[in-house]
């Protein structure tokens, strides 16, 4: 049987199931044919069905490579990367699956599934669509969509989507889980538990359903029933982050703190975002003497109000040996400044850096963990106190008024995921309305409409919208007798200020209010109104009256029998022009006067709460200090009373962006523009988003649509510009921003870029000029700075170079570029030990250098007994350079493992045997993911990268040894080359390499055209032997006909591919010429004599003003004696092989 037969038949088994029976086939195929992609494909697919995942991405890559018109293979490989948590190569993936078959549906639902797991959600409803636009039936893209749908708020046509997927797949388990999902978010948990059952009763393997199914019975309150999925589904996933993260809420609301505290910190698996990217580490609650403690807020305002209380008890614990600084969210800053236990208080948006100087940190809500607290011993809050000065306004407001002063909120954050069960409609609060000698007063932020409606009926005075911070409504609240309100932040802050609080809960109530109790442990002023039933609002309220009426007849200003008179907080005057007044405060705003405008913007709209003028110009204002969040909030108000006003969108969309809703950004300003489509600034901003979320073409076009509707726009200009330099387009960039400064000459951003492009471009000096100018117009500009400190490296002055990132990191000490770049210039100033501790910052800067491993990175500490991983990164030059500490390491480990690019595995192998070399491919600079070799790595006790080896083991210039040659070529291959050179006839055989560098700038400058090496190469007496990798045909053949000289060449040299080769050929020679590249180190770590010819402003390894090298004994440099001076050095280079060779020099 032929062996396209067998795999037919092997392919129909494995159609009906019969993977072990396919699968030998496949292999044997395989080993009579490695390459035959169809075996390749099908064993790929069968790897895939068992889960095999890794395995899988190995053999579906070599199938899509091999047969290039397979989507099938993209497709599937695609899915294996993404089941490997791979999720921009597998968008990659499925996105060539679609260039070779466009309507291929599956790849269309696949790719939607994977743009939402990049939070990429409208890119992923759009595929989904395309593909139920192709396959109206396709159960998977229905299930899909309605994850997407789900997420994006729309819980009906979620709903609708999964209810498809179930009509056309009743057998769905995935859908059924989905579908129990969305229900419980609708308010249906009856109908979700009975999906859920039907999912795990399919597929008992679905983890995260457990997780499903015990939210939809805490939301029936079975609490039991909600312990019981849990340990069901912990049983099959120990270490699932959702499951243990939903077992702690739960032991918390039933009172079972002390564990729950240390569950809790599952939420930093569950939702990576909560977790600072912080270098520094987690506090572990004792003293450390003389550093400086960063607790940091998380999540809501309320829960930074309620975990406040810990921060006196941390510096009672550490006292003054410790510095606390806290961060917390800008509308509590002034309430919480002089706040117990704080020594400095910072506000994340505008003190990032100052925050960023500390030596530990500490998320406030894991503050109770440390503290071990119990429900017997939750700490009092401390008083909070406000400002007599914000007092007084209020108490001449609200002093007057006899009835008993009750504040009102019913609605929380709508963006809350339990927003639906918590809060209430205005309405639904009409009975305490009824209540005799009761004032009501609305705290409520927003809800402006329901206020319209309702605020009449209900007597209700409105002062939400007076309210600027937390201290505002903190001001008020203390001239209050009572506030009621829903589970909010303002329910925190009133009974954190010790005011009486009725809290009205939702029958599945937030964790901190427990179950089955009317106080609070956290609150003593607290009392809490509990649903008896799942959204049964009217029996709260019906309580909350009764107690209302009870308290109001104990104030002695109520016992009257008859009603007490209503008043109102505030009159409007019929004098007051809220036009004319909007128009006096905008031209103090644009006087610069905005203290003035602030407050006369605010008069505007305490007499009309939705003026869309002063709603737009104190939003605006807003903006211009900084304060995001309140002009979002302003704006939003001002867009709805003003829909087709672009500014207002335009502004809108800015403040988003700021705040890093990008989404919705965009969406504010393709408003703006489809309202006024020659709205230059709304074509720019746009772009700015869309550059944000990486969406460059499209980014590109809005700035040239901008510069259409307004060529003298020097900030699009700019942006164009950057566009330019994305693309290494130096010389349009420089003329981008040459355009900008003749328009507006004192823009220091534009003057940093322009440097930044003439740096790249080789204009070092002018760079330079650009630079100092920028700095000098605007010393914060840390990029700016950074740039000139690149600068001064080229120009080849380290010491002004360090001078500068000095600068940058004054101004933002984690800034990662001038962290790398200091490091660079100490290395190449020869200062070993600050450099290695920047070089670190690689990582940073590129995180594609380094992958995660599950492994302790190695401190520099002894390794006898241990094993330890070296893991290559960059490129080979790099390995070979590095590979200079493996003998040192190989002395003292029990076991060394190192992994490099394959092509140097036989090399490595043959010259350190002691270790245990694993090959990984490297494409376009991308390492093999470790996942799939780390498993052939075994037992490892401590990982480094390989560049990290000489932070501990090259530290100062005696550190380096004087080694023979650390790589050995293979023998036969030497000897076979030797007598192939010695065909060449007498005299030296040199080889030599004319070209180096990956990115342009740096080709250009490390490479010598071949054309200019006359000099060198017409050294009578010497063969010269081409080394260069690439083609270079056209260039030898050039020299041949112009100066009669043959640099010989062998086509079975290919230093690209077979480095091993390579290595034999560079033994074999007397001498090797060479460029700053990886021929050089090639020849260096093999002892062969080399001359390196370095640019003005060289690689750091090569350092300065010296001509030899430390990490080779073997190499001898020539330096440009300046920029891009190749001349002089090769004639250097010329006369001393004339001298070495005994030819003397030319007459």
């Amino acid at each position: 049987m032929t062996w396209e037969n067998r795999l037919q038949a092997a392919r129909q088994q494995h159609m009906a199931g019969q993977l072990h029976v396919a699968e030998p086939v496949y292999r044997e195929i395989l080993r009579e044919r490695p390459q035959q992609p169809d075996a390749l494909f099908l064993l790929g697919c069968l790897a895939l069905q068992r889960g095999e995942h890794a395995r899988a991405a190995e053999l579906l890559e070599q199938a899509a490579r091999l047969d290039s018109a397979n989507a099938d293979a993209c497709n599937n490989y695609g899915l294996a990367l993404f089941h490997l948590g791979r999720l921009a190569e597998a968008a990659v993936q499925y996105e060539r699956a679609l260039r070779r078959h466009p309507d291929f549906p599956e790849a269309l639902s696949n790719l939607g599934l994977c743009r939402y797991r990049q939070k990429l959600i409208p890119e992923a409803a759009a595929a989904l669509e395309r593909a139920l636009a192709f396959k109206p039936d396709y159960a998977d893209a229905h299930n899909n969509l309605g994850i997407v749908r789900q997420d994006q708020g729309r819980l009906d046509e979620a709903i609708a989507c999964l209810r498809r997927a179930l009509a056309l797949r009743p057998d769905y388990a995935e859908a059924h889980s989905n579908l129990a999902r969305a229900l419980r978010h609708h308010g249906d948990p009856e109908s979700a538990i009975e999906h859920a059952k039907r999912a795990l009763a399919l597929n008992p393997g679905l983890v995260k359903t457990y997780g499903v199914l015990g939210n939809c019975y805490l939301d029936e309150g079975k609490i039991d029933a909600v312990f019981e999925a849990l340990r069901l589904g912990l049983a099959r996933a120990p270490e699932d982050a959702e499951l243990n993260w939903n077992l702690s809420i739960v032991e918390l609301l039933s009172g079972h703190f002390p564990k729950a505290w240390h569950d809790y910190e599952w939420r930093f698996r569950t939702n990576p975002e909560l977790e600072r990217p912080f270098r520094q580490p987690r506090w572990d609650g004792t003293v450390h003497p003389g550093q400086r403690l960063l607790v940091h807020a998380e999540q809501g305002l309320g829960d930074t109000i309620q975990f406040a209380r810990y921060l006196p008890l941390v510096k009672t614990r550490v006292g003054d040996a410790m510095e606390i600084v806290f961060e917390c969210q800008r509308p509590l800053a002034r309430l919480l400044h002089g706040f117990p236990g704080i020594d400095r208080l910072v506000v994340r948006e505008d003190d990032a850096r100052v925050a960023a100087r500390f030596d530990l940190h500490a998320p406030l809500l894991s503050l109770p963990g440390f503290f071990g607290t119990t429900l017997d011993t939750v700490p009092t809050p401390p008083a909070l106190t406000v400002d007599p000065g914000e007092l007084r306004p209020w108490a001449a407001r609200l002093g007057p008024l006899s009835d008993l002063k009750v504040g009102l909120v019913w609605a929380g954050n709508p963006d809350h995921r339990g927003d639906r069960q918590r809060s209430m409609a205005l309405s639904q609060l009409a009975p305490l309305a009824a209540v005799n000698g009761v004032k009501l007063l609305s705290l409520q932020k927003g809800r402006n409409a329901e206020i319209r409606q309702h605020g009449a009926s209900l007597n209700l005075a409105e002062l939400g919208s007076q309210f600027s911070d937390f201290t505002a409504t903190a001001a008020a609240i203390a001239n209050l007798d009572l506030v009621i309100s829903v589970d909010t932040a303002v329910a925190h802050l009133a009974a954190t200020l010790g005011k009486p609080t009725w809290i009205l809960l939702p029958f599945s109530p937030d964790w901190r209010w427990l179950l089955g109790r009317e106080d609070s442990p956290w609150y003593p002023s607290v009392r809490l109104f509990r649903q008896p039933r799942r959204g049964d609002w009217e029996s709260v309220v019906r309580a909350v009256a009764q107690a209302l009426a009870t308290l109001a007849k104990k104030n002695p200003a109520c016992e009257s029998a008859e009603p007490t008179p209503r008043h109102s907080v505030t009159a409007t005057s019929p004098a007051f022009d809220a036009d004319a007044e909007a128009d006096r405060a905008l031209k103090l705003h644009r006087a610069g006067e905005l203290v003035q405008a602030e407050t006369i913007y605010r008069a505007v709209l305490t007499q009309e709460p939705e003026h869309p003028q002063a709603l737009y110009l104190l939003g605006s204002l807003k903006a211009q200090n900084g304060r995001w969040m309140n002009a979002v909030e302003l704006l939003q108000r001002a867009a709805v009373a003003r829909p087709n006003h672009p500014d207002t969108h335009g502004n809108l969309a800015i403040a988003l962006q700021n705040q890093d809703r990008l989404d919705e950004a965009i969406a504010h300003f393709r408003k703006a523009i489809a309202l006024c489509p020659t709205f230059a600034e709304g074509h720019n901003n746009l772009g700015v988003a869309l550059q944000e979320k990486s969406l460059h073409e499209d980014a590109e076009r809005c700035f040239r649509d901008a510069l259409g509707f307004r060529p003298d726009y020097p900030e699009a200009l700019v942006n164009l510009g950057n566009v330019h330099e994305r693309h290494d387009e130096w010389e349009p960039a420089a003329e981008c921003y040459r355009r900008a400064l003749a328009l507006r000459p004192d823009y220091p951003e534009a003057q940093a870029s322009l440097g930044h492009v003439l740096c790249q471009s080789g204009k070092i000096e002018e760079a330079i000029l650009h630079g100092e100018q920028a700095v000098v117009r605007r010393p914060e500009l840390v990029e700016a700075q950074n740039f000139l400190g690149v600068s001064h490296l080229e120009a080849g002055n380290p010491a002004r170079a360090i001078e500068c990132f000095r600068a940058a990191l004054a101004r933002d000490p984690e800034h990662a570029k001038a962290h790398h770049n200091l490091g660079l210039a100490h290395l190449l100033a020869g200062d070993f030990a600050p450099g290695w501790e920047g070089y670190e910052w690689r990582f940073q800067v590129n995180p594609a250098l380094g992958q995660p491993l599950p492994l302790p990175a190695w401190d520099g500490s002894p390794l006898a007994g241990k094993s330890i991983l070296i893991h290559a990164e960059q490129g080979v030059g790099d390995e070979i350079m590095f590979a200079s500490c493996l003998p040192e390491i190989v002395r003292t480990a029990k076991r060394c493992v190192l992994t490099c690019d394959r092509r140097l595995v036989e090399l490595f192998r043959r010259s350190f045997p002691d270790v245990e070399v694993i090959g990984v491919e490297v494409v376009d600079g991308q390492r093999e993911n470790a996942q799939l070799w780390l498993p052939r790595a075994g037992h490892i006790d401590f990982q480094c990268p390989l560049g990290s080896l000489p932070r501990f083991l090259r530290l100062a210039p005696e550190y380096f040894p004087a080694h023979g040659g650390y790589l050995r070529a293979d023998t036969r291959r030497v000897a076979a080359w030797r007598e192939r050179l010695a065909c060449l006839g007498d005299g030296p055989k040199i080889g030599f390499s004319w070209r180096g560098g990956s990115a342009t700038a740096q080709r250009t400058r490390r490479s010598i055209p071949l054309a200019s090496c006359g000099e060198l190469l017409t050294v009578p007496g010497v063969h010269f032997v081409n080394l260069q990798y690439g083609d270079t045909g056209v260039e030898r053949q050039h020299v041949r006909n112009q100066l009669g000289i043959d640099v010989h060449h062998w086509e079975n040299v290919n230093p690209l591919s077979d480095l091993d080769e390579f290595a034999a050929l560079t033994t074999a020679l007397d001498l090797v010429i060479t460029v700053a590249n990886s021929t050089a180190h090639m020849a260096g770590a093999l002892s062969v004599p080399v001359w390196v010819l370095t640019p003005f402003a060289p690689d750091w390894r090569w350092q300065l003003a010296r001509a030899d090298s430390p990490w080779y004994p073997s190499a001898r440099l020539f330096r440009q004696g300046r920029a891009d001076d190749w001349e002089t050095a090769i004639a250097a280079v010329s006369a001393a092989l004339r001298q070495q060779t005994g030819v003397g020099a030319r007459p």
